[in-house]
Parts: structure tokens; sequence; C-alpha cells
């Protein structure tokens, strides 16, 4: 998060079963800036997943974040330059 500049959201950190995913994003309202990121609690793996499996999935969600609002405004419907724009460069910068 820090090395994103990340600082503008508000995250949750919860465990939970989840028999499809590692981790995922449960994203609020765009302007709210809050964020839920679950890490599934059974890993179905012959061995206990390393640190670096585990800091590569979270690594993972923390991008889910970062492109969040680009995703957003693709799905809108109506669109204008002064929205597009600075998400754009908020993942530039």
């Amino acid at each position: 998060m820090d090395i994103f500049g990340l600082k503008n959201w508000e995250i949750s950190y919860f465990f939970k079963e989840n028999n499809e995913h590692l981790a995922w994003c449960k994203f609020g309202d765009l302007e709210t800036k809050y964020v839920a990121i679950y890490l599934n609690k059974i890993w179905r793996w012959i061995q206990p997943p390393t640190e670096y499996e585990i800091r590569k999935t979270a690594f993972h969600e923390v991008c889910e974040i970062l492109i969040q609002p680009i995703r957003y405004l693709g799905e809108c419907r109506f669109l204008t330059d002064s929205e597009i724009n600075p998400a754009v460069h908020d993942v530039i910068h």
C-alpha cells in the first residue's frame, strides 16, 4: 500500500473460507475508497503456503485496489476526460 501511495483508501482485512479464491477484494463506493481484503483461511495445497506465496497473493490484491478506479470508470456508461485522466495518472504516479 505504501509503495503505490494508496494511503487514501480505508482498508479492512479479513480471513474467511472460500472454495474459489485464495484472496479477493470487495469494494465499497468508489467515492468512499473503502475496500475489504479477504485471505482464504484454508489453502488446499499439499504443503502450507510459504511467506513468498502469501506476499505474492497480497501484492495481487493491492494491484486490484490500484486499478479499481479505472475498472469502475470502464463500467460507467458516460464518462468525461475529467474523470478518466485523474484515474490514469494515479496509476502512472
